[in-house]
């Protein structure tokens, strides 16, 4: 189903109810010591299955969670890790997916199942290992939740179209902010600078010591929007002749609360 050389059925989701060296730290108050570790990427959890699906962490050392605001909010940023399938494990499939929310604050983290049998893991780079995937959540629960969670929000994210396509998940054009692409990030001639590049040079912080994480991956998407948001919110209500604020009313559940479960499970 994973595979790009297959039909399968492209969702509207409009239709759908990483470590060493002196990397930046996230600090938080009240967490659990092992949920503290899976947010800040610094060790995979060993078991399989749902990593972490809301946060209310809270930082005081990092440019990549800022403030208290745990509700879900208007912008969600979202990065995946990949799997290698088919043949020589060249075509990528969902391994894990994270989303945070304005402020950095984990809204959603979980492995997935491919429907594949998984030829190269990739761990080098995804992290992910056998066993993470044993017993992971399958790959239209995670597609159904994280569809509901983007739904009508400003969707943050670096190469996005990559994360949506082995989700197969569709998003409005006006709602996307990715950071390969807009112009004021790309410092670079010729080509658009990796995520590590854009946290180096305009944030002043180091991601992605060997194996990525895609809940700091994520923060840092999210970190690099909010440092340009006027201007770039500006832009895109010129570029659609959006008039106003041209905002629709969505719920903001706070992300420990009944409710936001609720709301990802209906």
């Amino acid at each position: 189903v994973l595979r790009a050389s297959e039909h399968v059925p492209f969702i509207n989701i409009t239709q759908l109810t990483r470590r060493d060296k002196k990397r930046a730290e996230i600090w938080f108050d009240d967490v659990d010591p092992a949920l503290v570790a899976q947010s800040q990427g610094l060790a995979p959890p060993e078991s399989s299955g749902p990593i972490q699906t809301s946060g209310t962490s809270s930082s005081s050392t990092s440019s990549l969670v800022t403030g208290q605001n745990t509700t879900l909010g208007r912008c969600i940023a979202l990065d995946c890790e990949f799997v290698g399938v088919g043949p020589n494990g060249k075509d990528s499939a969902l391994a894990r997916c994270s989303l945070v929310n304005h402020h950095g604050h984990i809204v959603y983290d979980t492995y997935c199942k491919p429907k594949e049998p998984v030829v190269d893991y990739r761990t080098w780079v995804s992290g992910i290992k056998a066993k993470h995937l044993t017993d992971a959540p399958s790959f239209e629960e995670v597609q159904r939740i994280v569809g509901k969670l983007i739904q009508d929000r400003i969707l943050v994210g670096h190469a996005v179209k990559n994360d949506l396509k082995v989700l197969f998940l569709g998003h409005p054009h006006r709602l996307i902010r990715d950071t390969s692409h807009y112009a004021p990030l790309q410092f670079v001639k010729g080509k658009s600078p990796s995520l590590k590049r854009l946290v180096q040079h305009f944030l002043h912080t180091e991601i992605q010591f060997g194996e990525h994480s895609s809940v700091e991956d994520a923060r840092a998407t999210m970190a690099l929007y909010r440092m340009h948001r006027l201007d770039w919110e500006a832009k895109v209500r010129k570029d659609f002749h959006i008039k106003g604020k041209g905002k629709r009313r969505i719920r903001k559940p706070d992300l420990g609360s009944a409710e936001f479960q609720d709301f990802i499970k209906a």
